[in-house]
């Protein structure tokens, strides 16, 4: 199974996918600013990036 987290550059959003990739699941992440992300989650396999601002979707 693969997790989506919408925001994962936000304060919240790092601490849940910190703790998905450290229990070793797949995890998909939408942000705004890829940069912002850790450079350890660029490199990880069990993490997608995907790179998106959905504020116009809602």
């Amino acid at each position: 199974m693969t997790i989506l987290v919408v925001g994962a550059s936000g304060a919240t959003g790092k601490q849940v996918v910190e703790q998905l990739l450290k229990d070793q699941q797949k995890v998909r992440v939408i942000v705004r600013s890829p940069e912002k992300l850790p450079e350890s989650w660029i490199k990880n396999d069990q993490l997608s990036i995907i790179q998106k601002c959905i504020r116009f979707y809602s």
